[in-house]
């Protein structure tokens, strides 16, 4: 068995970054031989998992892409504006992010403070501070400088004194006039009466860290010409669903041997499930025996067309290959009503109790040499949310602004993306909001000179993630698009991370859903290289006897129904006195018999992640917790809820993690 993992160290370790590089590179084969040179099959690189891993953590970055600013500069809150939820706005020279979506304050400052958990009144939106405003200039913002009697409109961005590195700018809350005399604003704070106009303070001027990289955006309610246009909602070619993802409904009325031949989508065959095992009448598994062949998907949820007995009401989710020209994370794919372009995420994924498990969040993700990639959605079903766009040319992901993505109820619109330059290939990621629990795939427009790809899809590392509500998403925080661990994780390590979250659960409290441990039959289903299980908070207080027998449980039925690859296994947070004891349970779980040797651990509660905002709630410390200041607890500003970090609480500790596995796990994996 290989040795326990359980060392802790300074945040000095969590700032090493990993070198800046070009897209992962695969290495070099090990060499010719006579079989090789004989064989008539392509030469193929003889990888081992541990290799793949520390090759994607090797060029992979692990410093967050939203470290990075926006490409599209964040937009000043104004008066009376309407805003969704995952929508950035600053004020005072912070950023907040909107967890309830409303129309904000006709007058007034605006929000304010550092308050986490979407606790920020506004008229009704609530607000949760993110961070300092790290502005800068880019092709899409048209900054002005200021003068004496200018008329502003609300929503502009000037610069005092001329653009110049390092002066201030401000943003229109409430349009009107600048003072007649005098030489501008130089309050850094809201609520900044200038002549009739109402300012807001953004932070200094930058030019663009990009130089002339960044795209002009275009926005059109006219579909562009000259365009071949990709939509998910057809494969590339006749295909066949690989397989049965869950069961939904039970249905009754069922024997072993029936057979479903199942309903929806366009086909010349029809998928045929056969009834492997029945409870009381009740579907409890199935075998596709005969996959069918489809030019378009079915809904997301299947249900019987006919059958050989006499059961009814039985449904299923069923797994399928990707479109051919992207690679979806975080969710699968299956037809939805309301155009050839709508898809809708597949909102439960069955765990083998007959519980569903709700998805929140999913992204796909492509590559182009097109210079000007135009992107839609339907904006009719399902309703308008949140989305946001990164692109990578080579050196990490770069995030663009969501507010400017096209998504207005009632309408078609068009956002294309003009990149200076000649042709080049570029990764595009979609990201849609981490609490949704539909989402619509767009479609892309591409000339004929160019073609998508789905980037290097089989060069992908699947992982999976059993966890509680930090993972899962929740009514407090994070709220944006990409903001979630798995989307950290995810872009730090180039893995396609599939989240079998749920809040309120851990390896013994079931809450209302059930444990994780229930969760084992979807996970598999998925085929993960690797399984990474987190937490949980919902288990504390409850005892050492319960905690490790069912972590070992859990542990025990992955090896046994087939998963060979890496268990890591996370601690649990610093919300109270109790979590450190209760990660001991944990930790002592992880030094189970595992028959490959391939079981780590990361602690999470007492080590020193660092405070997010200098001192800033630093004490007291919540729940209780009388652990030295060197612990996570930080993490959690300002929240009486004193469990779910905010967004850079999730930046922080998911980078410390990452940083953690690169040192002391991922080595160690052959």
């Amino acid at each position: 068995m290989r040795p326990l993992i359980s060392l802790v160290f300074a945040f000095a370790v969590v700032c090493l970054g990993f070198g800046q590089g070009d897209f992962p590179v695969p290495p070099s084969p090990p060499g010719l031989t006579k079989a090789n040179l004989r064989s008539t099959a392509p030469e193929s690189l003889h990888e081992t998992l541990g290799a793949r891993i520390r090759r994607h953590a090797l060029w992979a970055h692990t410093r967050s892409p939203f470290a990075k600013p926006f490409v599209c500069m964040c937009k000043p809150w104004q008066w009376g504006e309407a805003v969704l939820a995952g929508h950035r706005r600053v004020n005072g020279g912070n950023v907040y992010v909107c967890a309830s979506a409303g129309t904000t304050a006709t007058s007034g400052g605006g929000p304010t403070g550092q308050a986490a958990g979407g606790v920020i009144s506004d008229n009704g939106v609530y607000w949760e501070y993110v961070g300092a405003n790290t502005v800068t200039a880019d092709p899409n913002s048209s900054l002005i400088s200021w003068s004496p009697s200018l008329v502003l409109t609300a929503g502009q961005i000037i610069v005092i004194g001329g653009l110049v590195p390092g002066k201030l700018q401000y943003g229109v809350v409430n349009g009107g006039t600048t003072a007649s005399t005098g030489t501008g604003p130089t309050a850094t704070t809201n609520n900044i009466t200038d002549g009739t106009a109402t300012l807001t303070y953004m932070g200094v001027y930058q030019p663009s860290p990009y130089g002339q990289t960044g795209p002009v955006a275009t926005v059109s309610t006219s579909q562009p010409s000259g365009y071949l246009w990709y939509s998910a909602s057809a494969p590339a070619c006749a295909t066949s669903p690989t397989g049965v993802l869950g069961i939904i409904a039970k249905g009754s009325g069922y024997s072993v041997n029936d057979t479903i031949t199942l309903t929806g989508g366009t086909h010349s065959v029809s998928s045929v499930l056969t009834v492997t095992s029945v409870q009381a009448g009740g579907v409890t598994g199935v075998s596709l025996t005969t996959p069918g062949t489809y030019t378009l998907y079915p809904q997301a949820i299947v249900g019987q067309g006919a059958t050989s007995g006499a059961g009814s009401g039985a449904t299923f989710t069923l797994t399928w290959p990707e479109p051919g020209w992207l690679h979806i994370n975080n969710g699968y794919l299956a037809g939805a009503s309301g155009g050839a372009n709508n898809f809708a995420l597949v909102a439960v994924m069955s765990t083998g109790a007959g519980q569903p498990i709700t998805s929140r969040h999913i992204s796909v993700q492509f590559a182009t040499d097109e210079s000007a990639p135009v992107f839609s959605w339907s904006s009719s079903s399902p309703a308008p949310a949140n989305m946001q766009i990164l692109y990578d040319e080579g050196n990490g992901w770069i995030p663009y602004n969501q507010d400017i993505l096209p998504r207005v109820a009632g309408s078609q619109n068009y956002l294309t993306l003009n990149f200076p330059g000649g042709r080049m290939f570029r990764r595009f990621r979609i990201e849609t909001a981490n609490a949704s629990t539909s989402a619509t795939i767009p479609y892309i427009g591409i000339t004929a000179g160019s073609v998508p790809i789905a980037w290097i899809d089989q060069d992908t590392i699947p992982v999976a993630v059993i966890s509680d509500s930090i993972w899962d998403g929740n009514p407090v925080s994070p709220f944006s698009c990409g903001f979630s661990f798995e989307s950290y994780l995810g872009y730090a390590l180039d893995w396609n991370i599939w989240d079998f979250s749920k809040g309120g659960t851990g390896y013994v409290n079931a809450g209302s859903y059930n444990t994780f441990g229930a969760r084992v039959t979807a996970v598999l289903a998925a085929n993960p290289k690797i399984v990474l299980i987190y937490g949980s908070t919902n288990d504390i207080g409850q005892s050492s006897t319960s905690t490790i027998a069912n972590a070992q449980s859990l542990f025990s039925a992955l090896r046994s129904g087939g998963f060979i690859g890496p268990i890591i296994v996370w601690g649990v947070e610093s919300v109270s006195a109790n979590a450190l004891t209760q990660e001991g349970y944990v930790q002592t779980a992880t030094a189970w018999s595992d028959p490959l040797g391939l079981t780590f651990f990361v602690p999470i509660s007492g080590t020193a992640i660092p405070p997010i905002i200098g001192a800033y709630n630093n004490n007291p410390t919540p729940g209780g917790l009388t652990l030295p200041l060197v612990n996570n607890f930080s993490k959690y500003i300002n929240g009486s809820d004193s469990v779910h970090p905010l967004e850079l609480g999730v930046q922080i500790e998911a980078q410390y993690a990452v940083n953690f596995m690169k040192q002391f796990v991922f080595p160690l994996i052959q």
